[in-house]
């Protein structure tokens, strides 16, 4: 079975204590993960966008199996160093603005 996820980039609402309400979505795109981490010219790139000075929070959601990722300069995800995105429970992180993400699935 085909592995994906969707990748979004998101603005997150901050009132109080209360974080992680996701406030808009800018932009969205759904990737094919197979396992072999992402190539280095294929690795999505945080924007340097006008949400935060100094990066940005992607929403990213697992669709049919669970998938794996790392973020950082230039990073390659294995299973061992990566955080596991469970299919249907989107997981919000934030990374520095030119921070790439690499994605990786177990092997079916």
């Amino acid at each position: 079975m085909a592995q994906s996820v969707r990748v979004e980039l998101v603005r997150i609402k901050q009132s109080g204590e209360a974080v992680g309400v996701v406030q808009q979505i800018l932009t969205g795109i759904t990737l094919a993960v197979s396992n072999t981490a992402t190539a280095s010219g294929s690795r999505p790139v945080a924007p340097n966008v006008s949400i935060d000075k100094r990066g940005v929070c992607y929403r990213l959601t697992a669709i049919t199996n669970p998938v794996f990722v790392t973020w950082g300069e230039n990073p390659t995800a294995t299973l061992a160093n990566s955080m596991q995105l469970v299919p249907g429970l989107p997981e919000v992180i934030y990374v520095l603005h030119g921070d790439r993400l690499s994605f990786i699935a177990e092997a079916p």
